[in-house]
């Protein structure tokens, strides 16, 4: 095996003790390697396409690292130094282009990771994070109150679930997670709307005396790569609360709402991904019973 393929195959080892969650690493493809110790990185130029409605969450353009290596849940005294990791980002800095926003994924377990990336001016932008679905289910009584009910989506939604998504995004970019001012925003923002209206099995919204106050929606099978190992993982795809309703049980009980149809619809896991350093996201989804897996780093 080369280096590459024995650092992959080491962390899927450790994968399936500390993080059985995650889908099994693959062997990574890019343009420049890197290795440090017994850790392997893979860089590559990103460019999301503009004209794909998820370009408006993501930079226009980054110098992605993909990271392999040996055991990195801190129960191994061989698993990888700091000093590893350290070197390993200094390498790939040294030969990324000029200018370009440097970015990587790497799982929380990674012991002393923080305090190498951020020597490095480098920040957290987003969670990845799951929640099994068992145990009892979490009603809300935020539903039960005058003036307030949790129903199904229609067409006629689909302006007020743009102006949601329109208020998500706008906070994702005060995160710093890599939303941004997209030339073709407003048109992304319609064409995501439509398709949360277009699928109502997927979607709920919560109403407050007659305003679209919340929406939640389950990204429509096959729209999104499959991140972890459990064959019936449900994605929430957006979760937004008009921000003068926020922080009053709103969205609890969409989470509640789409958790009670994963149990019907036989789901074993819900998977999401928030801003890390969005003050309402992140203690948010912590406070609902979502494990971080992965954490994503960028540096400008």
């Amino acid at each position: 095996m080369t280096n590459l393929d024995a650092a992959t195959a080491a962390m899927n080892d450790w994968r399936i003790h500390a993080f059985a969650e995650l889908a099994p690493y693959t062997r990574p493809e890019g343009e420049r390697m890197h290795a440090a110790g017994s850790l392997v990185g893979v860089a590559s130029e990103v460019r999301p396409d503009p004209g794909a409605s998820w370009s408006i969450f993501n930079p226009p353009v980054v110098d992605e690292l993909v990271v392999r290596g040996a055991d990195t849940s801190g129960e191994d005294p061989e698993a990888p130094a700091g000093g590893d990791l350290a070197a390993l980002l200094d390498a790939w800095a040294t030969g990324a282009p000029t200018g370009v926003p440097l970015q990587l994924e790497l799982p929380v377990a990674l012991r002393g990771a923080p305090a190498v990336l951020a020597a490095r001016g480098f920040t957290p932008v987003s969670t990845f994070a799951v929640r099994r679905v068992e145990g009892e289910p979490r009603p809300s009584a935020w539903a039960s109150k005058p003036g307030r009910k949790l129903r199904e989506v229609t067409a006629e939604d689909r302006a007020g679930v743009a102006g949601l998504l329109e208020e998500l995004h706008a906070a994702d970019a005060d995160a710093a997670t890599g939303a941004w001012a997209h030339p073709q925003l407003r048109e992304h923002l319609l064409d995501y709307a439509g398709r949360v209206v277009d699928v109502p099995v997927l979607a709920v919204i919560a109403e407050y005396f007659g305003l679209v106050a919340g929406v939640a929606n389950f990204a429509a099978p096959g729209t999104v790569a499959p991140r972890t190992s459990r064959e019936r993982e449900l994605y929430v795809q957006f979760t937004a609360v008009t921000r003068r309703l926020r922080a009053g049980g709103v969205g609890a009980a969409l989470v509640g709402e789409l958790d009670a149809r994963a149990r019907a619809a036989g789901a074993e896991l819900l998977a999401v991904d928030f801003g890390a350093l969005n003050p309402e996201s992140a203690p948010f989804w912590l406070r609902q019973g979502f494990r971080p897996l992965t954490t994503m780093w960028r540096r400008r």
